[in-house]
């Protein structure tokens, strides 16, 4: 027999390289939604999800999750990195200034400066 299909649950960040790895190997390949999965009736063993997807995806009802092409994905993941380099900055510039403001530190010239790389002393 030959596979056909492959429906994968998209938990987590696991699913992804086996994804890509089948879809490159020329298989056709489903990404459910994991959420919609879950909250199905019916199955609670491996063995049992395992034949239940089987039917759900022999008879396509199941949605598709929309997967972007590898490329794109990586450009997502280095944004969205980004974004967490960006709120962590802002972070720990307000846990700077709550600490000067709680040892009572009113004047500093150019506070914001001194949290740049190239100021003296680096406060």
């Amino acid at each position: 027999s030959k596979v056909e299909m492959v429906l994968m649950e998209s938990t987590g960040i696991y699913w992804a390289e086996t994804f890509y790895r089948l879809s490159e190997a020329g298989l056709n390949v489903v990404v459910g939604n994991a959420h919609e999965i879950k909250n199905a009736p019916g199955h609670q063993t491996d063995i049992g999800d395992s034949r239940w997807l089987a039917n759900i995806a022999r008879f396509d009802l199941i949605r598709h999750s929309r997967i972007l092409p590898k490329e794109y994905e990586e450009v997502r993941e280095l944004a969205r990195m980004r974004q967490d380099f960006v709120e962590e900055k802002a972070r720990l510039k307000n846990r700077f200034e709550r600490a000067l403001r709680q040892r009572r530190v009113q004047r500093v010239p150019d506070r914001h400066r001194c949290l740049r790389k190239d100021w003296p002393g680096h406060c």
